[in-house]
């Protein structure tokens, strides 16, 4: 199994945890030792506009509530944002960087930029752990594009990515529910 820069993980609606159900989660690193990965679809209730005043910034981004990257290093500050930016950066995939600095998050406030998502904490496994959780069914994979993510809406999101695979994410549910 390849989880290379435009893997998206999908969760499976068999997965309980209540962090990580019905979420998806884009993947920044991927390598023997760890994954390093973002959930797309959280939102926290941490108001951008406050954040942003701590930095001396005005915010206006394209949604107004923090995002929850994931369980691990919750203080942390994540942008997700398109290329060509004259600060430090790592590009994910074509469209897609990702970046941590003061600098950045001032550069891209600044400029007003729209396709920018800003994220608290992160997911992570540790090796093999993911790819373990792949095996058990918990996780499905599909690759994405930038649109994916920064043009859908992330209430939507889950859905959309099933059905990228062909799958209807309402079938899905109503089958789950029938087994139970």
């Amino acid at each position: 199994m390849k989880l290379g820069p435009k893997t998206l993980l999908i969760a499976s609606p068999q997965l309980e945890d209540p962090y990580f159900k019905d979420s998806v989660v884009l993947i920044l690193e991927h390598d023997d030792e760890e994954t390093v990965g973002l959930i797309l679809n959280r939102e926290s209730r941490i108001d951008c506009i406050q954040i942003m005043q701590q930095f001396n910034l005005e915010w206006h981004g394209p949604h107004d509530h923090l995002l929850l990257g994931g369980p691990v290093d919750p203080k942390s500050l994540w942008m997700v944002h398109g290329e060509g930016w004259p600060f430090d950066h790592k590009t994910i995939f074509n469209g897609v960087s990702v970046s941590r600095s003061e600098e950045a998050l001032s550069v891209l406030c600044h400029s007003r930029e729209q396709r920018l998502n800003v994220y608290v904490g992160y997911a992570g496994w540790g090796a093999g752990q993911l790819e373990r959780e792949i095996q058990e069914g918990s996780w499905l994979t599909v690759d994405i594009d930038a649109d994916f993510i920064f043009e859908i809406d992330r209430n939507e999101m889950w859905s959309e990515a099933l059905a990228r695979l062909g799958i209807d994410a309402d079938m899905l549910l109503m089958g789950d529910d029938l087994i139970h």
